[in-house]
């Protein structure tokens, strides 16, 4: 189970001659919960728990037990596919492009669009009709991903036109403020794109400070 997850146990246990019976929970090896038939909890780290219960009707005992496994991680092979032209995505080129990265054993793919400001120093992001790709330039490229059996990250980018991203810095309290509500809109903009083309993840804040 990802950690972070509810995880819930239960047991159902009769006595034969009718004798109450009680449920002791163990967590790790440690006495936890309380007399109870269930018992829930939510592991906080990618680890192997052991959960184990004893049921008792004073005399006689029996004594259940799950280990829990967290999911192997994968290890992501990515490749970062780019452009900074508005229809380069929807091209055969860009078709066949992408299909070429399975030689190499990737098995994620990461698409970039880029919107611009002015400096470094700006308050407003805005794309470039002739440069960022188009929202249905990015849906083709993230559903031709999708047929290649990619895995797919949607990477936004902010660039100055003059001046690197990771310069970007206001002046003021009321500058920050402005940026934040324009970059606010801008990454919005991209994870409800991201959603509706069903991209695996989207990355926020690259090379930003």
């Amino acid at each position: 189970s990802p950690a972070g997850t509810m995880v819930n146990f239960s047991v159902n246990a009769t006595d034969p001659y009718g004798l109450p019976l009680s449920y002791t929970w163990f967590l790790q090896g440690s006495k936890t919960g309380s007399n109870s038939t269930t018992f829930s909890f939510t592991p906080r780290d990618a680890k192997e728990y052991a959960i184990k219960v004893i049921v008792s009707n004073g005399n006689y005992s029996s004594t259940v037990e799950w280990h829990l496994n967290p999911p192997k991680p994968e290890f992501i092979k990515g490749m970062n596919y780019v452009s900074w032209w508005y229809t380069d995505y929807l091209t055969p080129e860009s078709d066949k492009y992408m299909g070429e990265l399975l030689s190499d054993g990737v098995n994620w793919v990461s698409i970039l669009v880029t919107q611009y400001q002015d400096n470094a120093f700006s308050t407003s992001i805005y794309r470039i009709s002739s440069k960022t790709p188009s929202d249905s330039a990015i849906a083709h490229a993230i559903a031709t991903a999708k047929t290649y059996g990619y895995k797919v990250i949607l990477k936004p980018h902010v660039d100055p036109l003059s001046g690197w991203r990771g310069e970007i810095s206001m002046r003021s309290e009321a500058d920050w403020q402005a940026w934040f509500s324009s970059y606010k809109n801008f990454i919005n903009h991209y994870a409800e794109l991201a959603q509706a083309n069903k991209a695996d993840l989207l990355i926020v804040g690259t090379e930003l400070k």
